[in-house]
């Protein structure tokens, strides 16, 4: 996930410009969330929000159980 979409993750949560920059500078390395990174994967859990709905919708309609933490996919 790039700079980009955790700025403005934080952006849309309610921080101004000035200080959703500033915890972007602190949440990412080499212009991407890191591997590892204590808060990588609740950013990541935030900005994939609107796929997991739409995942989820698509797979609960065919009775298929989907779960994702992070990166990690997995469907029954």
């Amino acid at each position: 996930i790039d700079r980009n979409r955790v700025f403005y993750e934080f952006v849309n949560i309610g921080y101004n410009d000035e200080v959703a920059d500033l915890l972007t500078n602190v949440c990412v390395l080499d212009d991407k969330l890191p591997q590892g990174a204590v808060t990588s994967a609740y950013l990541a859990n935030l900005i994939c929000r609107k796929l997991d709905s739409r995942i989820s919708g698509y797979c609960n309609k065919r009775n298929i159980v989907y779960t994702r933490y992070a990166d990690d996919l997995a469907s029954i």
